[in-house]
C-alpha cells in the first residue's frame, strides 16, 4: 500500500512539473466527472418521471370516478 502511495506521489510530482500535461489531465478528469454526473442525473430523472406519471394517472382516474359518483348523487337529489 505504501508503494502505491509513493508511486502516486511521484506521478503527481511529474505531472505538476509539466504544466500543460497537468492542466490537460485535470480538465479531462473534471469533464469526465461532470459528464458522468449528468448522465446519472438524466437516467434517474427519466426513471422517476415514468413512475410519477403512472402514479398520477392512477390517482386521476380514481379521483375522476369519485367525482362522477358525487355528481350522480347531486343530480339525483337536486334535479
Amino acid at each position: 500500500m505504501f508503494g502505491f502511495i509513493k508511486m502516486f506521489n511521484s506521478l503527481m510530482a511529474k505531472l505538476k512539473q509539466n504544466k500543460r500535461l497537468w492542466f490537460t489531465s485535470v480538465f479531462v478528469v473534471s469533464c469526465t466527472g461532470i459528464g458522468l454526473a449528468l448522465m446519472m442525473l438524466i437516467a434517474t430523472t427519466n426513471n422517476i418521471s415514468k413512475d410519477v406519471y403512472a402514479s398520477q394517472s392512477k390517482e386521476f382516474v380514481s379521483t375522476y370516478k369519485d367525482l362522477e359518483k358525487i355528481q350522480e348523487i347531486v343530480d339525483l337529489y337536486f334535479l
